[in-house]
């Protein structure tokens, strides 16, 4: 008993560790400015939307540091602890900053710089934003610095109403210029280059909906953003970015494709032989689907139940064991993933015995081979379990539903037992009518996207 206690422990501490991606977020919305700035009236509503949008991404809700009006020495502090919070994640972290508020540029000896306007600043001209303002090049650095896998700087600044003009008698100090790119960084304007934008929140709206969109890497969905918000601007200009991303970052995850659907002919003696002979999983499912009522519904169900028991045994991996009092520790396979996941959508079919709620040895075969595809797909976001159970057509009364209801329950309790509480799919049962038979005691599980 000692000896497996102490191989859980370690086993639970290696779970622990850092071996997938650290998620942190630093959103800044700047309202408060005196007269001589101009007071705004959405960013702090522009933040909570793109929080919202990050908590659906995957980004921790603890991890997601939220700062309002923010005056200089708060940003630049706020900034420091994200970028040691990044450096700490390292490799595996991805940092995603948001700033909305006051911004603009000033040129001195020749270059034209940004900078973030801190809440409460009493600037009167852009000559002031070197000494007042907070420089973007000094946020890129300290970002870059952190040698992180992803950081995302988005600066949703450029209001139109700042009241100062540009010293050549135009709007340019308004606007914000393109950076240098920086690798690992993705730096992203809500305005064309040099141009300004108005307060009403169209830049963080078309970007939430972006992010949280399962399928769109980082870049993708920032571009998707960028063509929606220039459909409002004066000839429709374009918000431009400068990516320095040295790999693919799915913020929302990876698409879902399902499996195609496997149809057999419809001559029954045809598609059993093609079935059979096959010793494909999809096939003999296809064959249950069509055919439920078929002759030989046993002997396929008995070669379902042979073949599902050798792929479970084959893709089992013991996560430790113990010799002596040491604890060997086998780590868990690994769940890569290609660009879109394909999600083996089933159907998982199982039969029930007659006026019987109770899981037979074969249909948990079926469940466990469920269960282990679920865990090799963990990563590919959420997606429903559909569980429909069958009753008789030819006796519809409430005895007969009443074993269907109770089998999706059961069927529905064995996954939430086998999956475990870190598992959080939606599982959505039904009860449906069937021709009597087999037919009328199966409960089918299919999985697939929202």
């Amino acid at each position: 008993m000692r000896r497996i206690l102490i191989a859980a422990l370690l086993f639970m501490m290696l779970a622990g560790q850092d071996l997938a991606e650290q998620r942190y977020a630093l959103l800044i919305g700047n309202e408060d400015y005196p007269a001589s700035v101009g007071p705004l009236n959405n960013p702090h509503e522009d933040v909570a939307r793109i929080k919202d949008a990050l908590i659906a991404a995957g980004f921790p809700a603890a991890n997601i540091q939220v700062v309002n009006d923010a005056t200089q020495s708060e940003i630049n502090l706020a900034v420091a602890g994200f970028s040691s919070k990044l450096k700490k994640a390292g490799n595996e972290g991805i940092g995603f900053f948001y700033y909305s508020g006051h911004g603009g540029s000033a040129e001195a000896s020749g270059v034209r710089a940004n900078y973030l306007i801190p809440a409460k600043t009493p600037l009167t001209g852009s000559e002031q934003l070197p000494i007042l303002g907070v420089p973007m090049s000094g946020l890129i650095d300290s970002l870059a610095a952190a040698n992180a896998k992803a950081v995302f700087v988005v600066s949703d600044a450029c209001r139109n109403t700042l009241p100062f003009t540009s010293t050549k008698g135009g709007a340019t100090d308004k606007g914000m210029v393109r950076v240098v790119k920086r690798s690992g960084l993705f730096i992203a304007y809500a305005t064309a280059d040099g141009a300004t934008a108005p307060d009403d929140g169209s830049f963080s709206r078309a970007l939430a909906t972006r992010l949280k969109q399962k399928g769109l890497t980082a870049d993708r969905a920032f571009t998707l953003a960028f063509r929606e918000v220039a459909k409002r601007r004066p000839g429709n200009a374009l918000p431009f970015s400068t990516d320095g991303l040295t790999s693919d970052i799915y913020l929302a995850g990876r698409a879902i494709v399902p499996k195609p659907l496997v149809v057999l002919p419809d001559d029954e003696s045809q598609a059993l032989g093609i079935a059979i002979s096959s010793g494909d999983l999809d096939k003999l499912h296809a064959f249950q689907r069509q055919f439920p009522n078929s002759k030989s519904i046993d002997l396929v169900n008995r070669y379902v139940g042979e073949l599902t028991t050798e792929r479970a045994k084959a893709s089992a991996v013991p996560m430790f064991m113990t010799a002596g009092d040491s604890p060997i520790v086998t780590p868990e396979p690994s769940n890569e993933v290609s660009p879109n996941c394909v999600i083996d959508t089933g159907p998982y079919i199982t039969f029930f015995d007659w006026q019987e709620s109770a899981i037979t040895p074969e249909a948990a075969t079926i469940l466990d081979s469920l269960v282990a595809h679920l865990r090799s797909v963990k990563s590919c976001g959420r997606f429903p379990i559909n569980i429909s159970s069958y009753y008789s057509l030819r006796k519809i009364d409430e005895e007969n539903i009443g074993y269907a209801e109770r089998r999706a329950i059961v069927v529905k309790e064995y996954l939430k037992g086998r999956l475990g509480s870190d598992f959080n799919l939606p599982i959505i049962t039904s009860s449906n009518a069937a021709h009597g038979g087999l037919a009328s005691r199966r409960v089918e599980v299919t999985l697939g996207p929202e």
